[in-house]
C-alpha cells in the first residue's frame, strides 16, 4: 500500500469488524427468526433474501423484475422459487428485516476519534434537507404525492448529515408534505446546525439555542424584523438595503418571532445588481415549487444575502458567515451521488408496498454504506496528507468495487474486508482527488470552507 498511514486507520478504527458484523451470516439467520421472517426451515431464510435485495439493488437497480430475483437465488444458492412465491414472501416480516438492517447501517459508526479537523469550535456541523423520488401511482397509500402536474405518489427522504463525525440519519414521508414536521434532531451541545428555508421555523431556532447549541440559516421573506426586545420598532429591511452599497457586509442585533420575540444575530451581504436580477428570474421561472404569486417584497430581497444565527462574531466573523452557510450545499452532492450514481433515481416497476419498501431498504443500506466509507476516507485523506477528495468521483470510483466490497462484507471476513478497504484507499487517492477550484463551486466545496479557517 502506498499509504500505511490509511491502513493504520482502518486497522485502529477497526472498520472491517464494524462493517462485517451487520451482514455476518449467524447474526442474519437469528434476526430472520427474531423478524419473524424465518418461522420454520424452509428454502428461503433471511441470508439469501437480503443477500439477493442488496446484490439487485447495487447491479440492477429498481428495473430489476421478480423472475431476475428468482433467477439470482438459484445461481446463488441453488433455490427454487416461483415469482408468485417469491412476492408472497415481501410481506410484514421481511420488511421488518430489511428495516433493521436499515437501521443498523444508519447507526454504523466508523470512528470513535480524530474527527474531520474543520470549525473546531463546534462538536459537530449538522446540514439538513430532503430530495423527492416520484413513485408509481399504485404506491399512492403508502407515500402520497404533491397531485397536480406530479404523481399520485411519491417519497420524501429527509436527511441529516453530520460533517465532522460521519453520522447521518434518514427519514421518509410523504413528498406532499412540508419539511416542518420533524421539528430540531438532537444534537450534543455546542454543535451547529445549517437548515435552508424549507426548514425555516422560529421555535426550532430557540429550541436549538437553549439547548446551547448554535444555528444559522437563510431569513425568510415575510418575517418581522425588530430592533428592540419589545416589539415596538421594526427594522425597515428593503430601507435598510437600499442605502447599502454592493458587495458590503453588515452585521445587527434584532429580535425576530411572533408571541415571543427571540434574538438573533442578522447579517446582511448586498448583491450586485446583476446577481439580483438572476435570482429574480430564477424565482419566477422556478416551475418546480411552482411560485405564481410572488410577493413584491420577495423579489425586491433578491437585493441581497440575509443570513440569522446565533454565532457569537468572535467565533466566526461576518465575512465567514456566507462560507460557512455554503457548507449546507454538501448534502445536495450527497443527494445527486445517490440518484445518478447509486441509482435512486431510476425508473421503478410496478410493485406492491411491503416489496417496494424492502427494496427502498435495500438501496438505501447500500447508499449508507457508501455515504460513510467515503467521508471516513474524504476525512483521513485530508487530517493525513491534506489531500481532497471530490465526493462525486469517489462515489463513481467506489462502484466497480461493489461486487467484490459485498462479498467480502457477506463473508463476514475482517481480513478479507481490510484488503478490500485498502485497494478502494489506494484507488481514492490515485484517481478522486479534487481538481482545482473554479469560481463556479466556490459556494459548494467543503475545502473552502476548511481553506478560510485555516
Amino acid at each position: 500500500m502506498k499509504h500505511p498511514a490509511l491502513k493504520k486507520a482502518i486497522q485502529s478504527n477497526g472498520i472491517s469488524r464494524r462493517f462485517g458484523n451487520i451482514f455476518a451470516p449467524d447474526f442474519l439467520g437469528k434476526l430472520g427468526f427474531f423478524t419473524g421472517f424465518t418461522k420454520k426451515a424452509g428454502k428461503l431464510g433471511a441470508e439469501p433474501f437480503v443477500d439477493s435485495c442488496l446484490r439487485i439493488a447495487m447491479e440492477e437497480g429498481w428495473g430489476a423484475s421478480l423472475a431476475s430475483h428468482c433467477a439470482r437465488l438459484k445461481a446463488n444458492y441453488g433455490i427454487e422459487i416461483l415469482p408468485q412465491s417469491l412476492d408472497e414472501r415481501f410481506n410484514e416480516s421481511s420488511e421488518a428485516l430489511m428495516r433493521y438492517l436499515f437501521g443498523q447501517a444508519m447507526n454504523l459508526h466508523l470512528r470513535q476519534s480524530n474527527p474531520m479537523k474543520l470549525l473546531e469550535e463546534f462538536t459537530e456541523v449538522y446540514t439538513e434537507d430532503s430530495t423527492n423520488l416520484e413513485l408509481p401511482a399504485v404506491l399512492k397509500t403508502l407515500y402520497k404525492g404533491s397531485g397536480g402536474g406530479a404523481s399520485e405518489a411519491g417519497l420524501k427522504i429527509d436527511a441529516l448529515y453530520g460533517l465532522r463525525w460521519g453520522t447521518l440519519e434518514v427519514r421518509f414521508h410523504d413528498s406532499g408534505g412540508s419539511d416542518h414536521w420533524q421539528g430540531v434532531p438532537k444534537m450534543p451541545k455546542g454543535s451547529l446546525l445549517l437548515r435552508d428555508l424549507g426548514y425555516f421555523k422560529v421555535g426550532d431556532f430557540q429550541t436549538v439555542a437553549q439547548a446551547e447549541s448554535f444555528f444559522l440559516s437563510r431569513l425568510m421573506h415575510h418575517v418581522n424584523v425588530y430592533l428592540d426586545a419589545e416589539g415596538k420598532q421594526e427594522m425597515d429591511l428593503l430601507s435598510h438595503l437600499a442605502a447599502m452599497a454592493e458587495n458590503e457586509i453588515q452585521s445587527l442585533k434584532v429580535y425576530i418571532g411572533q408571541k415571543h420575540l427571540f434574538e438573533v444575530r442578522l447579517i446582511l451581504q448586498k448583491v450586485p445588481q446583476a446577481v439580483a436580477e438572476h435570482k429574480r428570474h430564477k424565482l419566477k421561472t422556478d416551475k418546480q415549487n411552482k411560485r405564481k404569486n410572488l410577493s413584491g417584497r420577495r423579489l425586491e430581497l433578491c437585493c441581497a444575502n440575509c443570513y440569522i444565527t446565533n454565532i457569537p462574531e468572535e467565533m466566526v466573523a461576518d465575512s465567514q458567515i456566507m462560507v460557512l452557510y455554503s457548507l449546507r450545499w454538501i448534502i445536495e452532492i450527497l443527494f445527486k451521488a445517490w440518484k445518478s450514481i447509486d441509482g435512486l433515481k431510476e425508473k421503478m416497476n410496478r410493485m406492491k408496498p411491503h416489496r417496494f419498501m424492502c427494496m427502498l431498504y435495500a438501496h438505501m443500506i447500500a447508499a449508507l454504506m457508501d455515504t460513510k466509507l467515503v467521508h471516513f476516507f474524504k476525512i483521513e485523506s485530508w487530517n493525513l496528507f491534506g489531500f481532497k477528495i471530490s465526493e462525486l468521483k469517489a462515489f463513481k470510483v467506489l462502484k466497480p468495487f461493489k461486487g467484490q466490497w459485498w462479498k467480502a462484507l457477506r463473508e463476514a471476513d475482517p481480513q478479507l474486508i481490510e484488503l478490500i478497504l485498502i485497494d478502494i484507499a489506494d484507488t481514492f487517492m490515485r484517481l478522486a482527488g479534487k481538481r482545482k477550484y473554479s469560481q463556479r463551486e466556490q459556494y459548494c466545496d467543503f475545502y473552502i470552507c476548511v481553506k478560510s479557517q485555516t
